[in-house]
C-alpha cells in the first residue's frame, strides 16, 4: 500500500474521531440541559430545593 493511500486512510479515521467527539460533545450539552429540566420539574413535584 502506498504511502499516500496510508496518510489517506488516517487522515479519514482522524476525521471520523473529530466528528464523533463533536457528536459526543453536543450529546453531554444536550444532558446537562436535561438534568436541568429534570431538577426544575422534581422541585415542583416534591416543593423541595435541592
Amino acid at each position: 500500500m502506498p504511502a499516500k493511500s496510508i496518510d489517506e486512510a488516517f487522515q479519514q479515521v482522524f476525521d471520523e474521531l473529530d466528528e464523533l467527539q463533536d457528536k459526543s460533545d453536543a450529546m453531554k450539552v444536550d444532558l446537562a440541559r436535561l438534568e436541568g429540566k429534570i431538577d426544575i420539574i422534581l422541585k415542583h413535584l416534591t416543593g423541595l430545593d435541592t
